[in-house]
Formats: C-alpha cells, structure tokens, sequence
C-alpha cells in the first residue's frame, strides 16, 4: 500500500513540476510575444513618425521651390510678352518652359509621396470631360508646335457633355501621358481620343509614333523612379515618377492604365475611368450640308469627316460645290497650326482674304467645330471671326480700381503687380498682415488677393478679422495665394472667410481667369455663392437632405429678425453656422460665427437677407430644381 502511494505521490509531484515547467514556458512565450509585439509597434511607429516627416519636409520643400519659381516664371512671362526680336522671344520661351518643366518635377515628388502615404483624397464633382481634355492639351501645344508634330484629338459623341469624378486627377494623369508622348516622339503625330465604352465609364486613349518601348520594359516604367533604359534618362531627362503617379492616381480613382508599344512604332497608353454620366451631348443635325475637307494629315482628316457625316453632313465631290470648306492652314514654330472654315462659295477667295470664315487653333473638339459651323450658318449670332482652342480673355475692371496685394515675398509682389496694372488695376502692396489690415480700412480695395503664409498674423487671421468688421470692407472679395497644396487647404481658406484659392507659380490666364469671375460678381452680374461654385464644385451633387433645414432655419431666422430677438437669433445663427460647416457652405459658416455673439439686428438682418439672394441662385444650381422650390 505504502508503494501505491509513493508512486501516486511521485507522478503528482512530478505532473507538478511539468505544469509549472509548462507554466515557465508559457510565461516566456508571453513575455516575448509583448516583447516582439513592443518592438513591432515602436517600429510602426517610428515608420509612420519618418514617413510624415518626409511628407512634411516635401511639403515645406515645395513651398520654399514654389515661391522663388513663381517669380521666374512671372517675370519671364512679362518680358516675353513685351520682346519684339524673336530670337530673345524664343529663348525667354525656352526658359519658361524650364521652369514649368521643374515645377512638374517638384509636383511629381509630392504626388509621389503623398500616393505613398496614402494622403491623396479625390475630390469628386460635376465637369466636362471635352474642357478637362482642353486643358491638359493647352500644357503640350508649345511644345508639340515646336517639335512640328501633329497634334489629334477627337471626342467622341457618346462621351457626355457632363460627368462626376475628380477632373484634378483625370487632368493629371492625361498631362502626363501627353507630356511624355511629345517627349519621346521626335515627328509623326500624337493622338488623343475619348470615348465612351460603356454606361458611366470613360476611355482616354493617348497615341504617338515616338521611339516606343520595348516588351521586356514594359512592365518596369510604371515601378517608381524607372525608365526604358538607362540612356532615357541622359537624353529625354526626367525622374521616372510620371508613369508610376499616373498608375497609381488611376487606380485611385477606381480605373485601369494599360500599354501597347513596339519599338520604333510608338505607344498607345489607354486610361478607362469611371465617371458617372450627367448631361449628353446633343448631337447637332446638318442634314444636307455638303462638306469638302482638305486636311493633309489622314487620322485628322478621318476624323473630322467621321464627326460632320454623323451630324448628318454629306461629302462634297468638288470643292466649288461644297456648302462647308474645311481646310489646314500653315505650320511653324512661331505660329500655331489652325483649321479654316470656309463660308459657301468663299472657298476661291480664300488666298484674297475674302469671305467669311472662322479659324480654329488646333486642336479642335467636337463643341468648339459645332461653335464654328453654327457661325457661319448664322453669321448674325457671333462678330467674332476666330474660335481659339482655350483663350481667356483678362479682366475689364473700372480705371484705376483698387486691389490689394499682400505678400512678403518682394518678387512675387512685383510679378502679380506688374500682371494687374497691365489690365488696369491700381495696385496697393502689402508686405504682411499687420499691413494688410491697415491698407484694407485706409483704400478700401475691389478685391484683396493675400497670401495665406506670412510673418506676424497669417491670411486667415486677417479674413476672419476682415469678415468680422462692418460695412462695405466685410465684404471685399479675398482670393488666397499660396505655395502650400494640403488636401484641405481650400476648405481652411472659406472657412477663415476667404472666396478662392490661387496656388503657385500663378499663370496669367489662371489670374486673369479669377479675376474675370469676381469682377462679375462685383458688377452684381451674379452672386458670391454661384462665382464661388465655379471651382468649389464638390458641392455639385450635394446631399438635397440639406435642402429643407437650411429653408427652415433662413425662414426662422428672417422672423427673429423682424421681431427683434437677439437671444433667438444668436441660437439660430449657430444652428445655421453647424449646418452650414456640414453642406460645405463654409463661407456661410464663417459669416454666421462672426456675427452670432454680439448680435447686431441691422447686421443680422443684411446678413439674413445676403444669404436668401444667395441661397435662390446657389439650390437650383446644386439640385437642378426650379427656383421657386429653393426659395420657398
């Protein structure tokens, strides 16, 4: 019995020791797991302390790049405009295409690094994809011109005339395959082509007979910093960031970028993104018009011939016959390649300079064709005789109107300076904010363009401390000028109470083209809200769920102030200002927390009364109703 029990006690004793054993062990396991797990956090952690780091230093680099380029650029600009010897003209062009080209390197760098640390947020809203096609071919035409290159690009009439999406990003990406396209191609032509594949999907395919990319390369130019070889870089230069940022940025925005290319062929990169479609293209209908064209290029000539026999058009078999004559004028390098239109039976004196015709900068769009034609079938509509491609045309403010300019950067003064005078403004300069607060009270300007970084107080402390004041001076438009590009720099700026957002190297027709919209706005040709809708179109689309308590609150608050209730009108103007800051109406929000504590009734009531006008023009345009139901 005694030995039953000393080998029950000895496995006891022994199953103790190998729990607690076991024990030991688990406790190690744990401590290491913690340890591991410490270390593994301290490493993401350090990871994402360098990684915003990096995007901080970019940030702060591109800043400190941006404001001595805009400069350059500027100045430069100037002189070209004023040289008369072309050479000088031509090699003052070449340094603006330098410094444009170093600006697209330093984008390219904090593209790159924002893709990275997935800090790019898409902006979607309402635009036109023929006028985001524009835009980016207006980046490349000097320098396909130069190269004597011929420049195609057609729009297809399945591609609507409105979509959604993120026009920034779509721009972006067709810049760089455009931009890369002129690079590589020595003569022949690039070609641009949109269509529409299928319902809400758009198809951006970029064409050259460029040197092309061999297949075993093929795959390596979209990885970062890479290139065909390593002889692209010696001759064409360049990061090998362009390809990688446009994959990316299309993936992002939910889309594939594909590639054909065989060497000594050229390439075709195909972009396919989807957009929602919002308004069609109306087809035009000429049915019976005769139509002669007389284009060398064959793809152009195609094309053209393609779009006028779908608007009904018939091919003429003489050109002495023909209701239309369609006809490519001269190609240099000092002058723009065009298309000239003909009137019928004009087409014998068109060497004389006789007839009616319209010229149209290549290259040309379906809208900017059908503009043309619609001319010349009724020449009583329109005076003018040529159709630029994209021209915007400066402002026309009253002589000697005052603005302000405030910036700290003395270059950058002079530039923007010397760009208003030659429009006619009367310029006051501001070196900070201290001074701008000053100047504003002392000149009362037409509009305030401010940068937004500047010692002392900042441009936000001065918009708020502007939208505070009273009178005429609260109201003065202020347009932000700035080197910074934060995802949420534009909604900072409204809501400190600015109106618009300028980012540098500014280009004469970006500032001419906000100039022009805000002299409307002072002409009392349109509201605040609806000039400021023209580049905050995230709104467009907006939740209509916002429709019905902004109504209520304007209505309510409107009663408040006819009866004369500070207490009441000060908790409305807060309800306003919270659903103002959720609808995106960030100005509205600025404007109701300056003026809800003290309430002032005269103030409130021209405040009240300042949001309904704008509220009339700005709900039917966002929700597509009638006016009377946003103004009910």
């Amino acid at each position: 019995m005694l030995d039953v029990i000393a080998d029950v006690a000895s496995t006891a004793l022994e199953r103790a020791r190998f729990f607690d054993a076991l024990q030991n062990l688990n406790d190690q396991l744990e401590r290491r797991v913690e340890e591991r797990t410490s270390e593994l956090e301290s490493a993401r952690l350090e990871a994402e302390r360098a990684t915003r780091a990096k995007s901080l230093f970019l940030a702060k680099m591109s800043h400190e790049l941006r404001t001595p380029l805009n400069g350059i650029l500027g100045l430069t600009e100037d002189l070209a405009q004023r040289e008369d010897d072309p050479a000088l003209r031509l090699q003052l062009q070449q340094v603006i295409q330098s410094a444009r080209s170093l600006a697209t390197l330093i984008n390219g760098v904090l593209d790159f690094s924002k893709l990275e640390s997935d800090q790019v947020v898409l902006d979607q809203h309402i635009f036109s994809p023929e006028e985001a096609v524009l835009a980016s071919l207006a980046n490349i035409n000097y320098e396909a011109n130069r190269k004597g290159l011929d420049l195609q690009v057609w729009v297809d009439n399945a591609v609507p005339r409105e979509v959604e999406g993120d026009s920034t990003r779509l721009k972006q990406i067709l810049i760089n395959l455009l931009s890369n396209a002129v690079k590589f191609t020595a003569k022949g032509h690039v070609r641009l082509i949109v269509a529409a594949p299928q319902k809400d999907w758009l198809l951006f395919s970029v064409t050259d007979s460029g040197v092309g990319i061999p297949l075993d390369k093929q795959g390596e130019i979209f990885k970062p910093f890479s290139q065909a070889d390593v002889s692209t870089t010696r001759e064409y230069g360049g990061t090998g960031l362009g390809l990688s940022i446009c994959q990316s940025l299309s993936v992002l925005l939910g889309g594939r970028l594909t590639l054909q290319s065989e060497v000594g062929q050229g390439s075709r990169f195909v972009l396919e993104v989807p957009m929602r479609f919002v308004t069609d293209f109306m087809v035009p209908d000429y049915s019976g018009l005769s139509v002669w064209v007389s284009v060398p290029s064959a793809p152009q000539r195609q094309a053209l011939l393609k779009a006028l026999r779908g608007w009904g058009c018939q091919t003429a078999g003489e050109m002495d016959k023909a209701d239309l004559v369609v006809r490519k004028m001269g190609h240099g390098a000092s002058t723009r390649p065009s298309i000239v239109l003909l009137d019928p039976g004009q087409a014998a004196r068109e060497e004389s300079g006789e007839g009616a015709r319209r010229h149209l900068m290549t290259p040309v769009t379906r809208t900017i064709l059908v503009t043309a034609i619609e001319e010349l079938l009724n020449p009583s509509s329109s005076a003018e005789n040529v159709v630029p491609a994209a021209q915007v045309e400066g402002p026309h403010p009253p002589e000697g109107s005052p603005i302000l300019v405030v910036e700290d950067h003395e270059i950058n003064r002079l530039v923007i300076k010397k760009m208003l005078e030659s429009w006619g403004y009367h310029c006051h300069l501001a070196n900070d904010g201290d001074e701008a607060m000053e100047m504003i009270g002392l000149h009362q300007p037409r509009i305030v363009l401010m940068d937004i970084e500047m010692p002392g107080r900042d441009g936000y402390a001065v918009a708020r401390e502007v939208r505070a004041s009273l009178g005429a001076v609260a109201r003065v438009p202020i347009l932000a000028v700035t080197a910074h590009l934060a995802n949420d720099l534009r909604e900072r700026c409204l809501a400190s109470g600015m109106d618009d957002l300028l980012t540098k190297p500014i280009s004469r027709p970006a500032l001419a083209q906000r100039l022009v919209r805000w002299e409307e706005f002072l002409d009392g040709k349109c509201t605040r809200a609806a000039v400021r809708l023209g580049d905050f179109k995230d709104l467009a689309g907006w939740p209509g769920c916002f429709l019905s308590p902004i109504n209520s609150k304007l209505n309510t608050l409107s009663m408040l102030c006819a009866s004369g209730q500070p207490e009441g009108i000060h908790e409305a103007l807060l309800d306003l200002e919270r659903l103002a800051f959720k609808a995106g109406l960030f100005d509205w929000g600025g404007r109701c927390v300056a003026l809800a504590r003290p309430v002032n009734l005269q103030a409130s009531r021209d405040l009240i009364a300042s949001f309904q006008q704008e509220w009339r023009a700005l709900a039917p345009t966002l929700l597509g109703q009638p006016k009377s139901a946003a103004a009910s």
